[in-house]
Order: structure tokens, then sequence, then C-alpha cells
């Protein structure tokens, strides 16, 4: 958990057909319990991996797609018309520093990149004073990077915070963990 953030220049990487094909998109929109109508923050977007299947699965919900590199963003916003959504705010920042308001979230999706938070602690916060009172945190890791002791001090710092586990499924690839604030 090193805070090294992914270098943009290999987005192609987070966004291509083999990511497709070995990531069950259907199954992680599934586990993260995306309804019409949300208002959604994705944490650490790069760009644009799920961002088109977040807006639509929450349709008249707001998705804020956050992400620290101002490149990925770009490719974000260039992927964004193919989508003919208007539901997504795009947003450079560091998640333990969000321009949102308090209580404004109702779902916080934040697929492999947890591990990549410089101030995980502040971040937590952070997350908790965005996410509204029962709304649900879905972070998935990759288990070939974090290991289930540091998985666990993730779930930890949250639960420290004012979350409750709601599930902790490993999956073949991934740490799936969803949380809700109370």
């Amino acid at each position: 958990m090193s805070g090294l953030v992914f270098p943009a220049k290999f987005a192609f990487v987070l966004d291509n057909f083999i990511r497709r094909y070995l990531v069950n998109m259907k199954g992680v929109l599934k586990d993260a319990s995306l309804n019409e109508g949300m208002n959604v923050l994705e944490i650490g977007c790069g760009p644009g991996f799920f961002t088109p299947h977040l807006a639509k699965a929450i349709g008249s919900g707001k998705l804020y797609a956050v992400d620290i590199q101002q490149e990925m963003i770009n490719k974000l916003a260039r992927k964004i018309p193919l989508n003919s959504s208007n539901n997504v705010i795009t947003m450079v920042g560091d998640a333990s520093s969000l321009k949102i308001k308090d209580n404004e979230i109702d779902l916080i999706f934040a697929y492999y990149t947890f591990h990549e938070f410089a101030d995980k602690e502040k971040s937590v916060k952070e997350l908790y004073r965005v996410l509204k009172k029962g709304g649900t945190l879905f972070i998935a890791e990759p288990r070939l990077e974090v290991s289930r002791e540091k998985m666990d001090y993730t779930i930890h710092l949250f639960l420290n915070t004012g979350f409750r586990l709601l599930c902790d499924k490993p999956k073949l690839f991934s740490w799936h963990v969803k949380m809700e604030k109370f």
C-alpha cells in the first residue's frame, strides 16, 4: 500500500479488450449495488473503464468521476461523449480532499485504487464526510498487490471511522468489500 499512482501514460492497460474480458462487469456492478437515481463517487476513475457502466446504471443520478491525474480525466472526457451521458461530473482531485458537499454521496466506488492513496487515514475520513448516513462504500483491491493482511488493515481503518462491514467477498483476482456508513 505504497501511495504510488498508476502512470497515465500506461492508461491503455486499465481500459482494453483483455481487461474487459477478465473483469466480470455485471458481477462487479451487482456487488456494488447500484440503483437508479443514486449519487455515486467513483474515486480513482482513471481513463474510465467503469465510468460509462456506472453512469448508465444510475440513470438520472450523478456520477462524480474523480482522479488525481489530469491526464486520466482528459482521457475520460474524450470517452464520455461516446457514452452520451450528461450525468457524469469529472474532477481532478485527491481522495483526502474532495470538492463535494457533506452527505452528498449514496455510493462510493473504489476499484483497485485504495492501495494507491497517499494518506489513507485522511482519505477514509474524507470519504466518510461525503457519504450519506446509510450510504455504501464498495472497495475492490487486487489480490496480487494487496495481501489479506493489508486488506484487513484497510477494513479496520473504515470500521474505526464509523463504517460497518456488510460483505467481505474474496474473488479470484480481487478482494471485494462493501461497507455502510452508520
